[in-house]
């Protein structure tokens, strides 16, 4: 096992006040070939967090368990079927320990999923097989007809005619059910999901499926991507299937140049999942040199329809292969979930995170230093990777795979507050909001420490809910008013809610006036001598739903957004006086006000 530390150096230095991560510690060692995926779950019951990963060239899942530190105590493997290409984690027999599912491209269709039960103390009972199609692409896992028991889907390409490119092509998914025991009771057939080609063209492939929440009902939908390859140019979309309780209807959410991968997070912190998708990118190969390797990020409206925007974009021949596995998580400790996602990179094949940090106002900036992974090198199989807070305390860590028999922990050693978890299971700990009057917006963040998954985090204000996660690490921000008020956070797990409650003081904050029609200009002050940027933030006060804000720096348009209560962003100005107008529109028009800072 290897100890070593990177930094992130030469950030740019107005990002200095975004208090970016700046050093991990790696702890290394091996893992099984050809892993595809790594995912977290306690596979011992001890309250601290183990990972796996599904092998496709040594046809095992290798389980880790972790030591409370973030390094690794033992490492074991577990034959599943042949050519695992995913693996999913849940409790499907009800015994409160963790269990083991994973798709395979096998030979033998009756051996595409491996339910591997678990023993609770980081072992697992030998597979057990079932159909799950003809070499599904990978595995997900969701309660899709609420009946309390754990159920899995796979996805796949039924390929009528391997030696003609040109023959149909159906993309399959298949819901298989679960009985509450060690198997499954029955499954549900959805074929000829996708986009349908015209005769003679080559029909989109099937890459991926994952599961989420897209309209808000509880009821788990899916999102997969499809693509036909890199020439000559990249083609692919991406289709949700919302969950109707005993069927899925099929939506088409986009097209866009050969997607690679696809997750699920609550970017916004809605309370709705969003989708994010890798994709491709061949600017010296394809005919359109425009396409780049690229993150995109749908944030659901909570209707099965999405508004998209790119969160990270590369130029040149950056990467080995493609980039894996986007996630949303809070780097850097500001309330707001970042994105990164992991890879190789050309020539030397070591392993890469890119990141993008969230901005107040809902984009999302590129950070320039890369992190390198240089002990984990390039393989067969792609590097993967995820964010996740492995040693409890309250930062978010990382766990890499190269998929070539080396795994690695990066823990973060930000020096800044952090969230410990309290040391018993089934326990939350609020570290802020603190015992000190906050300011409007609050920004929250509570850990908590469970040997069962949490399957959703929940705020309640006076009684009243109002923020919601899934996550088992909770951060964000929330508006509200002056005074004091009862804080709590629950958290469930299968076996109910757990939590804890404070009391605390709003002091201050930007609160929208209670005067009908009017705009709150909280920062800067009418007056003020401030720095660039100039951190803008304001409120509008409206019987009406607003329908759009905007604004202005010196009679010229900066800023242009829709339906919105609330501006909190920063923009760069020159030195000298400007006059800055916050406008907003309801439907009986505009209202504004308008103030004068000298910028030094």
């Amino acid at each position: 096992m290897r100890l070593r530390s990177y930094g992130l150096c030469c950030v740019l230095l107005f990002l200095s006040s975004l208090s970016f991560p700046q050093t991990f510690s790696e702890h290394d060692t091996t893992s099984g070939l050809g892993a595809v995926q790594v995912i977290r779950a306690d596979f011992n019951n001890d309250s601290i967090p183990d990972f796996a990963t599904p092998n496709q060239r040594s046809n095992t899942a290798s389980v880790f368990l972790m030591n409370a530190d973030g390094t690794f105590l033992s490492r074991q493997d577990f034959t599943t079927g042949q050519h695992p290409t995913g693996i999913v984690v849940g409790d499907f027999n009800h015994d409160h320990k963790t269990d083991l599912a994973t798709s395979n491209a096998d030979a033998d269709d009756s051996h595409s999923i491996s339910l591997l039960i678990g023993n609770g103390d980081g072992t697992f009972q030998a597979p057990k097989f079932f159909y799950g199609g003809t070499k599904p692409v990978n595995i997900g896992i969701g309660d899709f007809n609420k009946d309390g028991n754990l159920d899995v889907v796979t996805g796949w390409l039924l390929i009528t005619n391997p030696n003609d490119p040109t023959a149909k092509q159906t993309n399959e998914i298949l819901v298989t059910y679960g009985n509450g025991g060690n198997g499954f009771s029955s499954q549900l057939s959805i074929s000829d999901v996708g986009d349908t080609e015209s005769p003679g063209a080559q029909d989109r492939r099937m890459r991926k499926l994952t599961v989420g929440d897209f309209n808000g009902d509880r009821r788990p939908d899916l999102a997969f991507i499809e693509g036909v390859g890199l020439e000559p140019n990249p083609t692919g979309d991406i289709f949700v299937l919302l969950n109707l309780g005993n069927n899925f209807t099929q939506k088409k959410v986009s097209d866009l140049p050969e997607p690679n991968d696809i997750s699920i997070g609550d970017v916004n912190q809605d309370g709705l999942d969003d989708i994010l998708v890798a994709r491709f990118g061949c600017p010296d190969e394809c005919g359109d040199s425009a396409v780049r390797p690229a993150v995109d990020l749908f944030q659901s409206k909570g209707d099965g329809t999405f508004s998209k925007e790119t969160v990270m974009s590369f130029f040149g021949d950056e990467f080995l292969d493609r980039l894996h596995d986007p996630a949303a998580a809070d780097l850097n400790d500001d309330g707001l979930k970042d994105i990164a996602v992991f890879s190789h990179i050309s020539g030397s094949g070591e392993a890469e995170v890119r990141f993008a940090l969230q901005l107040t106002d809902g984009g999302f900036f590129l950070v320039s230093p890369k992190l390198l992974v240089t002990n984990l090198t390039g393989g067969q199989t792609e590097a993967s990777g995820l964010l996740a807070d492995i040693n409890r305390d309250g930062r978010v860590d990382m766990l890499i795979s190269s998929g070539n028999g080396e795994i690695a922990s990066l823990i973060n050693t930000m020096p800044t507050r952090g969230c410990i978890a309290q040391d018993q299971p089934r326990t939350v700990q609020i570290c802020l909001p603190g015992n000190s009057p906050a300011s409007s917006p609050v920004q929250i963040l509570a850990n908590t420490r469970d040997t069962l998954p949490i399957e959703a985090m929940k705020v309640y204000v006076d009684g009243v809910s109002k923020f919601f996660t899934k996550d088992d690490l909770l951060s964000g921000r929330i508006n509200m008013p002056v005074g004091t008020h009862l804080f709590e956070v629950k958290a469930w797990d299968r076996k109910g809610a757990f939590g804890q409650a404070i009391s605390f003081t709003v002091g201050s904050g930007c609160i929208v006036s209670g005067i009908d029609r009017t705009v709150k200009i909280c920062t800067p002050a009418n007056g003020a001598t401030v720095a660039s940027p100039v951190h803008i933030e304001g409120t509008f006060g409206t019987s009406f739903a607003v329908n759009a804000a905007q604004i202005y720096v010196d009679g010229v348009l900066k800023i242009s957004a829709g339906s919105t209560q609330r501006v909190d962003t920063s923009l760069p100005m020159s030195a000298g006086k400007h006059r800055i107008t916050l406008k907003g529109w309801d439907n009986a028009g505009q209202f504004s006000q308008t103030i004068n800072i000298i910028v030094q």
